[in-house]
């Protein structure tokens, strides 16, 4: 029972490195924060801010 819990709530990663990701809101908090941590990790970044 305990490993079909732990199956649904483990957070599932998926590796991001050469994938295309679009991240809105770049232009401060949480969008420059994931603009950040997704380059790091070798995704390429499709930046859209208003300003």
């Amino acid at each position: 029972m305990l490993d079909v819990i732990y199956f649904i709530l483990h957070p599932r990663t998926k590796p991001v490195e050469g994938e295309l990701v679009l991240i809105t809101g770049s232009g401060g908090g949480l969008g420059r924060l994931f603009a950040q941590e997704f380059t790091k990790h070798g995704a390429e970044v499709v930046l859209w801010a208003i300003n």
